[in-house]
């Protein structure tokens, strides 16, 4: 039977809400509590396949995201090939501007840059240090666990579905 995490807790709830108030547990009672399992059971794994799905699709986007920023790298190294060309070829025959009807092109002297040959052999004072500040997880970890709280942390657990593949099928 096919139902949601919802349905499945709400049976649950309304069949411990009858046991509690039963005076004696009947067959009924506890087949329907097993079907209830099962139907979570069943719940869980389904959802587990649908995980297992989207990390496959999602391995994929990765993968296409890497192919594309490599091609993104290529095709900017290549549009700087061909606009270093351009300038050397106009350069050499003389040539400050060029026409077309759809835009114009010239030459422009851009302003200088620092290119760092040898960053090893810089004198330190062209250093600046970066200082950053975050928050140290641990130590408030550390802290809660000694003195039991930290005003604006708490401690959380979360839990995560595990699925060991490779199972044996018992015979």
């Amino acid at each position: 039977m096919s139902f949601n995490f919802y349905q499945i807790s709400s049976k649950y709830k309304k069949l411990m809400n009858d046991f509690h108030e039963a005076d004696e547990i009947t067959e009924e009672m506890e087949r329907q509590l097993e079907e209830c399992n099962e139907d979570a059971q069943e719940a869980a794994i389904n959802k587990y396949y649908a995980i297992i799905e989207m990390s496959h699709e999602l391995s994929a986007v990765n993968k296409e995201i890497k192919r594309l920023q490599s091609r993104s790298k290529l095709i900017k190294e290549k549009m700087e090939i061909l606009e270093r060309k351009s300038i050397q070829n106009l350069e050499f025959q003389g040539i400050k501007k060029a026409k077309c009807p759809y835009f114009d092109l010239s030459i422009r002297e851009n302003r200088e840059k620092v290119i760092i040959d040898d960053e090893s052999v810089l004198d330190r004072k062209f250093f600046k240090q970066k200082i950053t500040e975050t928050v140290s997880l641990s130590e408030i970890h550390d802290e809660i666990k000694i003195k039991g709280c930290v005003k604006g942390a708490h401690l959380e657990r979360t839990k995560s579905l595990v699925a060991k593949f490779g199972k044996k099928e018992s015979n």
